[in-house]
């Protein structure tokens, strides 16, 4: 087989990359591209489409296996072992995307943030201090910024992506609800719309990049810990008289 299996033969049109394959199919490129991304096979051609954060390194001493002798050494004759074809922005410019974009849903906990209404409600004895959410809610934002960005450097703007949007949107609306509005049975439902949407993001992530999926799990826990939270709170102050009572009460077996 000539080296012209695996080198880059053409750019058609200038949104593609395109590598000829043979006719037996295109599953060397799966052995010879380390973590590839998913091809288009069309036309005796594998094309990949040549979005930003695409990246593509061929493994030469597999991708040897797949040329004539003559050819051999076509990779380390002609500069291509081991290249990548990175796109345009960097990979380091579009984590830092995803991190500001993860920052801007932060804002929401920022701006709507516990007061005295808060502070007044029945709280059930097993939460934990206020103090301990801003630096679990910090952790959890950046490994969602590197799910986010480990995925997008294989799909592009797809179904994960959007999906991943949106559950930050989802994410930003539950404090508006909670504190700004002081609908803990809005809130309520409304995180249990998040914590679908997580797992819908994980299910969409998980076949794309294992590590993207694992690093939703403690976000999946925190936000089941934060949905039970949310419920207990609901009940012990949904009727406000019987509320005030046991706030009175809670206040008294304090002193």
């Amino acid at each position: 087989m000539p080296a012209a299996l695996v080198r880059v033969c053409a750019t058609l049109p200038t949104d593609f990359i395109s590598f000829e394959y043979p006719a037996g199919g295109p599953a060397w490129w799966y052995d010879i591209v380390d973590d590839p991304p998913s091809p288009i096979v069309e036309n005796g051609r594998i094309k990949l489409w040549d979005r930003p954060g695409t990246d593509v390194e061929i493994v030469p001493e597999r991708a040897a296996r797949y040329l004539s002798p003559e050819d051999a050494g076509f990779f380390h004759g002609s500069g291509m072992a081991g290249e990548r074809f990175a796109m345009q922005p960097s990979a380091f410019f579009a984590l830092l995307l995803f991190v500001g974009v993860n920052l801007l849903a932060a804002l929401s906990g920022a701006t709507f943030r516990p007061d005295d209404w808060y502070r007044r409600l029945v709280k059930p004895a097993w939460q934990p201090p206020d103090r301990l959410f801003g630096p679990v809610w910090s952790v959890l934002y950046l490994a969602n910024a590197i799910a986010g960005w480990l995925v997008w450097r294989k799909t592009g703007l797809g179904l994960p992506i959007l999906a991943y949007l949106a559950s930050l949107a989802l994410n930003a609306g539950w404090s508006f609800l909670f504190f700004g509005l002081r609908s803990i049975g809005g809130a309520l439902c409304w995180i249990l719309l998040l914590w679908l949407s997580i797992l819908f993001q994980i299910l969409l992530f998980w076949p794309v990049s294992e590590p993207a999926g694992m690093l939703l799990l403690p976000y999946l826990a925190w936000v089941t810990f934060a949905t039970a939270l949310n419920a207990e709170l609901w009940r012990l102050n949904r009727w406000p008289v019987a509320a005030n009572e046991r706030a009175r009460s809670a206040n008294h077996d304090q002193h």
